[in-house]
């Protein structure tokens, strides 16, 4: 089954968390950073967004935004543009 998000929403698949080291070797686990930006790849965009975002991105959006959902067995989320749930694209 193929989702199309519609008006200014997109859904992502979360990626894993990753764990950070301090500067003198101790791990950081991603629960404890300041920040609490979270990645994840687009997997489809409504219309409305396919000028700003495609398929494969990475965006960082705020860990406790979204609305989770299974989508073909895994877990996604969807995000709003228009509430800024969306911080930032990666480049790389």
């Amino acid at each position: 089954m193929k989702i199309i998000p519609v008006g200014q929403k997109i859904l992502v698949k979360p990626l894993e968390a990753k764990e950070s080291k301090s500067s003198g070797g101790i791990i950081i686990p991603d629960s404890v950073n300041v920040a609490d930006l979270r990645e994840a790849e687009v997997v489809e965009v409504s219309d409305e967004l396919k000028d700003k975002f495609t398929p494969g991105q990475i965006v960082l959006y705020p860990s406790k935004a979204g609305l989770g959902q299974e989508y073909n067995g895994v877990y996604h989320l969807w995000l709003r543009q228009d509430i800024n749930e969306i911080w930032a694209v990666s480049t790389n």
